[in-house]
């Protein structure tokens, strides 16, 4: 080690924060909380996304802790709010059982109203709904489901780019 007294070395640049970016929505504040650990803010977020959705406290509770699993265990990039949704999802479309001793899938809170209130399109959702399927290793039936879902919306998506032009030629504005 060389001699020249007892300065320590400056930090690096990296490590620096302007004060602008601490200002910043809190933002800073969710990314250096340790992994595995949801902030306040995202539960927040949470809370105020199953209000808007009326949704029942076991699916919540279920969600919730589905969630905190997953952050946990996995690094969860991209907007927590949408995979808050696959957590929901998930949660609202296991099979319950009814009084006449059948079984009822769902809570009926329906994919659109999910998705609208994530802020969420339905494409961002299926490619985070394969990971959260592979990361809580959700079993076939339920991956199938999904997968013949998107299958669906290719077709009509398809479709609808192919027709799209053909309306607008026959039903013209006068």
């Amino acid at each position: 080690m060389a001699s020249g007294g007892n300065q320590s070395p400056p930090p690096p640049p990296a490590a620096a924060a302007s004060s602008e970016e601490e200002e910043e929505d809190g933002d800073a504040a969710d990314r250096a909380q340790p992994a595995g650990s949801p902030s306040h803010q995202i539960q927040q977020r949470f809370e105020e996304l199953c209000s808007r959705l009326n949704m029942d406290e076991a699916a919540r509770a279920e969600a919730w802790s589905s969630y905190r699993s997953m952050s946990e265990s996995y690094t969860l990039e991209g907007n927590d709010l949408h995979w808050l949704a696959c957590a929901l999802y998930v949660a609202c479309r296991k099979s319950v059982p009814t009084v006449s001793k059948g079984t009822a899938e769902g809570n009926y809170v329906s994919l659109t109203r999910i998705l609208r209130c994530s802020e969420q399109s339905l494409i961002e959702f299926f490619n985070k709904m394969k990971k959260w399927e592979d990361m809580a290793n959700l079993p076939p039936h339920f991956r199938e489901r999904t997968e013949r879902l998107e299958r669906n919306f290719t077709v009509s998506a398809v479709i609808f780019k192919k027709y799209e032009p053909i309306f607008q030629d026959i039903f013209k504005y006068p």
